[in-house]
């Protein structure tokens, strides 16, 4: 949850672009000392997101899915529904 944040602040406060800030998150959890729960995840993630429309956190969830052998996902988010393995809640 916090690399979660971290992007999210670095987009909103700091105006990175996704390659930026992939790159930025990368370089954190490569430091010695830094542990991210689940890197192999948020990794795929990463990658993803470098490449996609949806947020970061989108990603980890989709991603997090897949390990699980949890998909699709369903969302409301109309942008992350055009993911592969995301669909659109249905309205009734």
């Amino acid at each position: 949850m916090v690399l979660v944040e971290v992007t999210w602040v670095v987009r909103v406060s700091y105006g990175f672009d996704r390659a930026t800030i992939a790159q930025t998150v990368r370089r954190l959890i490569d430091i010695d000392g830094v542990v991210a729960e689940d890197e192999p995840t948020v990794r795929r993630a990463l990658d993803r997101y470098e490449r996609g429309s949806a947020e970061f956190a989108d990603y980890v969830i989709l991603e997090s899915s897949r390990e699980a052998s949890a998909l699709p996902v369903l969302t409301f988010d109309e942008r992350f529904a055009r993911e592969a393995d995301a669909q659109l809640v249905p309205r009734n």
